[in-house]
């Protein structure tokens, strides 16, 4: 690490995102590689969603056994964490690993190209900086941290009230005595209409095209009795077993069930159905509980303790399925004729999706097109040498690929310094592309939808196909033998 005489930062390599990736691929450079690195970040500070979301009751949406990262157990009983927990424990993993003199705050990446002459990604900021790395590891994520999506409503600004994306939740919003409508059925609103519903507000009515899963988990993981007795003998140790655990036995039958869907759909559903009809009865079931597609063609959304279900049936809120005709100056008005009448509207219409964050990627100066790109096993992408995409699962825990992907990428970068390589690319040869594309994501989410253009593309067959599996990847990413035919490496 150094800087020269033009104010250019010189690392081996740069990680823009200071996130969940950027914290996971920061460890394992720490810890694995002797490689100088950065993590910038356009936020004041570290977390990335969990310090950008602030909408009522945000929390995961998967467990925190298998979201925490597996060399920090997590500690807490609860099932799921809050955004505000998840911020503790990831400021426990920096505070832990001494990773605090490895980040910068306030930094917004413009653009990066890559010379290939000299094996160099230069790094260019909003300000001008210029950081130089033999590596470029993107630990964005996905979606567009500045903007959220929200539909072209027409009449969107007759409306007099406030309107809301959760995405940019102001600071002390006031809902006392409001009429509130949530517009939207995904995890924002799965997860926000409980929380309003428990505030001061008049009224909290939840608006929603067409229904969605909504799965309830329980929230708590309570030790049995021999488990408390065994960790006030054993103490930690005994705690960390038991996280182990559960970890395992939360992607195990996280991954089991998802199988249980894709493979038998219908039988599934009879069964969610049945209880749910149970529940709510016939009519309320039909017209706002009974998805059009198969579980998991979208991602189910979590409802912890069945609170969502609980509130509804409390007739804390209300829930109304229909299409939106256009928004009036008093509320919304409806296909169907009806007008629901309301002070504040909440757009949980779901996230823009911005591969690589955004940033102008060149090779040699000449642009590269993300959205036609092909991914290789999901973290490197054809026509970007050294550079690695660090992102998670749909369907499972961000955190377990994301330290599957770091861990791999720091033994390849070991790999190629034992071997004097500079660089490192996947190629596809034209049979293997003449064989056609799949989606980057295998989600039929609106979000996902709208931007599937944007998102680089799988292919048919592995190593080019990403399929979603933790325990295929758990294999696949342990193995050191990195040239395996399409992988490409070169020297300076």
């Amino acid at each position: 690490m150094g800087v020269d005489q033009t104010g250019c930062w010189d690392y081996d390599v740069v990680i823009v995102g200071a996130g969940l990736s950027g914290i996971t691929a920061a460890y394992y450079l720490k810890h694995k590689t002797n490689k100088s690195f950065i993590v910038i970040d356009r936020h004041p500070t570290f977390g990335g969603t969990w310090e950008l979301f602030k909408y009522p009751g945000i929390r995961s949406d998967s467990d925190m056994y298998s979201f925490s990262f597996s060399f920090h157990p997590w500690q807490m009983e609860k099932y799921f964490g809050s955004a505000n927990e998840i911020k503790g424990y990831l400021g426990e993993v920096m505070n832990e690993f001494n990773l605090h003199d490895h980040f910068r705050y306030n930094v917004k990446v413009e653009s990066a190209n890559f010379e290939s002459s000299s094996s160099t990604w230069s790094i260019r900021t909003t300000d001008g900086e210029v950081l130089r790395s033999n590596f470029f590891l993107c630990c964005s994520g996905y979606y567009d941290h500045e903007k959220g999506y929200t539909p072209d409503f027409p009449g969107f600004d007759d409306f007099k009230g406030e309107i809301i994306h959760p995405q940019f939740w102001p600071e002390n919003l006031q809902c006392e005595g409001k009429t509130i409508v949530v517009i939207g059925s995904g995890a924002t609103a799965i997860t926000l209409v409980p929380e309003l519903s428990k505030s001061n507000a008049a009224k909290v009515i939840m608006l929603q095209r067409s229904p969605t899963f909504i799965g309830p988990v329980a929230d708590h993981e309570q030790m049995g009795i021999v488990s408390r007795s065994l960790h006030s003998v054993m103490g930690q140790p005994y705690k960390n077993v038991l996280f182990r655990y559960r970890r395992f036995n939360a992607i195990f039958w996280g991954y089991f069930f998802f199988y249980l869907c894709k493979t038998y759909p219908e039988t599934v559903k009879k069964f969610w159905f049945a209880r749910l009809k149970n529940l709510l009865g016939e009519e309320k079931f039909e017209r706002h509980f009974k998805p059009s597609y198969n579980p998991w063609d979208q991602r189910i959304c979590a409802a912890p303790n069945g609170d969502f279900y609980k509130q509804y049936v409390r007739k804390r809120f209300d829930i109304v399925t229909e299409h939106i005709e256009k928004f009036t100056n008093d509320g919304i008005e409806l296909k169907n004729g009806e007008h629901l009448s309301c002070d504040m509207i909440i757009t949980a219409t779901g996230l823009k999706l911005l591969p690589i964050g955004g940033i102008k990627v060149t090779v040699d100066d000449v642009e590269v097109n993300i959205g036609q790109q092909f991914t290789y096993k999901g973290f490197m992408l054809t026509n970007l040498p050294n550079t690695f995409w660090v992102t998670g699962y749909t369907n499972a825990s961000w955190t377990l690929k994301a330290e599957l992907t770091c861990d791999h990428v720091a033994r390849l970068m070991n790999h190629m310094e034992k071997t004097k390589k500079a660089q490192v690319v996947p190629v596809m040869d034209e049979t293997t592309r003449a064989k056609g594309h799949l989606a980057g994501f295998d989600l039929e989410s609106g979000y996902v939808l709208r931007y599937m253009d944007l998102i680089p593309k799988q292919g048919v067959k592995y190593p080019w196909r990403v399929y979603q599996n933790y325990f295929m990847d758990m294999y696949s990413f342990s193995s050191n033998k990195f040239q395996d035919g399409v992988v490409q490496f070169s020297k300076l």
